[in-house]
C-alpha cells in the first residue's frame, strides 16, 4: 500500500538526495506536488513500475520507473524534468510503502518537515483520464525497447 506525505523544506539549501534515493532499499520517492492527480494515479503508477521491474524492461531504478509512469513520459530524463524536484521547490510529495522509509528520510534530512496537508488535490476524474493513456504509451515503449534489446542479444 502506498502512503503520501507532503514535506516542506528551504529551497535555498542545496540538498543531495539522489544518492540517498538510489541507495534506499525500500520504496521512497520524492515528486513535485501537483504532478499526482489522485491516489489512484499514484497507485497505478506504482503497480506498473513494479511490473516493469519484475519483467526487467531495461530501467533498473524503481523510482525512475515510477516517475515515468506517474508523468506519462517514456524517457527517464523527461520524467525527471516533469515530475522531479526543482531547485526552487519548497514542497515535495513523499511517496512510500512503509512509514519507516519516511522516518528514515526525515532523520537523514532534517531540513525537511511534515506539512499538515496531504498535498493531493481533490479527485479530478478528468485529469486521471488524461494520464492513464499516457501510462499505456510508456508501457508499450518499454516493452518494445526490451523486445528489441532481447532480439539483438540472441
Amino acid at each position: 500500500m502506498l502512503n503520501v506525505s507532503l514535506l516542506e523544506y528551504d529551497p535555498s539549501r542545496r540538498i543531495r538526495i539522489i544518492e540517498y534515493l538510489r541507495g534506499n532499499t525500500g520504496f521512497f520517492q520524492l515528486v513535485r506536488p501537483g504532478i499526482a492527480y489522485s491516489m489512484e494515479h499514484l497507485e497505478i503508477a506504482y503497480e506498473r513500475a513494479e511490473r516493469a521491474m519484475e519483467n526487467n524492461l531495461g530501467v533498473r531504478d524503481p523510482g525512475i520507473l515510477f516517475l515515468m509512469f506517474l508523468t506519462g513520459e517514456s524517457q527517464a530524463s523527461s520524467a525527471i524534468a516533469c515530475g522531479g524536484l526543482r531547485d526552487t521547490d519548497s514542497r515535495a510529495l513523499a511517496i512510500y510503502t512503509e512509514i519507516q522509509e519516511l522516518e528514515k528520510f526525515l532523520g537523514s534530512f532534517p531540513e525537511f518537515s511534515l506539512s499538515r496537508s496531504t498535498g493531493l488535490p481533490a479527485v479530478d476524474p478528468g485529469k486521471d483520464s488524461l494520464i492513464f493513456p499516457r501510462m499505456n504509451s510508456v508501457d508499450l515503449k518499454l516493452y518494445a525497447k526490451s523486445s528489441r534489446a532481447k532480439r539483438n542479444i540472441s
